[in-house]
């Protein structure tokens, strides 16, 4: 995954789960264009966790925190 730029929340699989790669949280009015780059906080390379907490229901925030694998890119 290129850091979530391209993945839709609420519409694209991204989680990393042995059920479902798609979260269970009905989308937020406003948040509808949400990527999963927007749910990370650059200056920790880390997940917002409390943005996460916020929006989605727990076991979709549970699945959403693992530990992140960081890759540095060329471009």
């Amino acid at each position: 995954m290129e850091v979530g730029r391209r993945q839709i929340v609420w519409s694209d699989p991204w989680l990393r789960s042995t059920k479902t790669s798609y979260v269970q949280t009905s989308t937020h009015i406003g948040l509808e264009n949400m990527t999963v780059q927007d749910l990370l906080d650059p200056s920790h390379v880390s997940w917002n966790q409390q943005l996460i907490q916020e929006i989605f229901i727990p076991n979709d925030a549970q699945i959403c925190c693992h530990p992140l694998v960081y890759m540095e890119t060329k471009e």
